[in-house]
C-alpha cells in the first residue's frame, strides 16, 4: 500500500496482505490459519506474530475450539503440512474472538493472558546427571522457560535453528565438546543429548590419556 504524494513521489506505507518475515522467512499467516482449521477440533484459528526480543519473534496462534486438543497429534498433523518455521511457537485457547464494531476480530486485543496456552511439554522428568541438569538450565536460558524436563521436545518448546545454534555454541564452549545442528534435529531432547555429550567427552578424555602413554622397553 502506497500514496502519491502531491510533489510526485511515492510514500510507501506498508503490505496490504498478512504475510510477515520469521527468521529470515516470509510466511503468509493466511496459510498457517488455514492450515491449523484443517483439524477437526479447530473451529476457528488467527495468528499473528510476537516479538520475543529485540529482532526475535515467534508465531502465536489463537483457537477456539469445538473439543479437546491433543497436542502432541496435533503438532505432528501440523508438521506434514507445514515447514517448521511456519509452525507457530504457542497455542492459546479462547472462548471466543473479540471483535471490532465493523464485525471482524480484534486483533490488537487479542493477548496470552486472554486464554489459556496448550502445553509442548510432555510429562515433567527431572535430570538425573549433571550433564543434564546442566543441559536443562541451558535450554531454560535459551527457550526462556522455566521448567524443562529431559524428555520435552526441543522443537515442540519452541525452538528453532536460531535457537538450536546458540545452544550448540554453549555446549561446545562449556562443555568442551562438538556437536552440530544435525545433532539437534535429530535428538531433540535432553536426555538424548546428554548421552551423546558423555560418549564424546569419554572419547576426548581416551585420547588424551592416550597421548600421555610413553612408551617403554622391556
Amino acid at each position: 500500500m502506497a500514496r502519491w504524494l502531491p510533489d510526485g513521489n511515492i510514500e510507501y506505507l506498508g503490505r496490504i496482505d498478512n504475510q510477515v518475515k520469521i527468521r529470515g522467512f516470509r510466511i503468509e499467516l493466511g496459510e498457517v490459519e488455514t492450515a491449523l482449521m484443517q483439524n477437526a477440533q479447530v473451529e476457528k484459528a488467527v495468528v499473528l506474530v510476537s516479538e520475543l526480543t529485540l529482532g526475535e519473534h515467534e508465531l502465536v496462534a489463537y483457537l477456539t475450539l469445538n473439543d479437546e486438543l491433543i497436542m502432541g497429534t496435533f503438532r505432528a498433523e501440523l508438521a506434514l503440512q507445514l515447514p517448521d518455521y511456519m509452525i507457530p511457537s504457542r497455542f492459546i485457547v479462547i472462548t471466543q474472538f473479540p471483535m471490532t464494531s465493523n464485525g471482524k476480530v480484534d486483533k490488537k486485543a487479542l493477548d496470552p493472558t486472554i486464554g489459556e496456552e496448550l502445553s509442548n511439554e510432555a510429562e515433567y522428568v527431572a535430570p538425573a546427571n549433571k550433564i543434564e541438569e546442566d543441559l536443562a538450565v541451558l535450554w531454560q536460558t535459551v527457550l526462556k522457560k522455566e521448567k524443562i524436563g529431559v524428555n520435552d521436545n526441543f522443537f515442540d518448546l519452541g525452538g528453532h535453528s536460531l535457537t538450536a545454534t546458540r545452544i550448540l555454541s554453549a555446549i561446545n564452549i562449556e562443555m568442551g565438546v562438538q556437536i552440530n545442528i544435525k545433532n539437534i534435529f535429530l535428538n531433540p531432547t535432553i536426555r538424548e543429548t546428554a548421552i551423546q555429550i558423555d560418549f564424546l567427552q569419554k572419547q576426548k578424555v581416551g585420547r588424551e590419556n592416550k597421548k600421555e602413554l610413553k612408551e617403554i622397553s622391556i
